[in-house]
């Protein structure tokens, strides 16, 4: 790997192993996960968690779908 989080790089060793990855199932996926830390957080008795995952959502969101908007090769879908 020749740069840093090379999503490209990251569908070849995964495919390698037998794992095919497409764009839309790993979109459909951080969708699911995302949900899932949203209703964690607002059942945590914890009220760190409960504020600072819905603020780290809020940023890392955005960033993870520009990764996986890459995972097709065309970023512009």
């Amino acid at each position: 790997m020749e740069k840093a989080f090379d999503t490209k790089e990251l569908i070849k060793d995964l495919t390698a192993v037998g794992l095919p990855v497409a764009e839309v199932g790993a979109e459909k996926v951080a969708e699911v996960v995302y949900a899932w830390l949203e209703k964690s957080a607002a059942l945590s008795p914890n009220a760190i968690l409960k504020a600072a995952i819905p603020l780290t959502l809020a940023v890392v969101k955005p960033i993870i779908a520009t990764e996986l908007n890459k995972i097709d090769g065309n970023p512009a879908e």
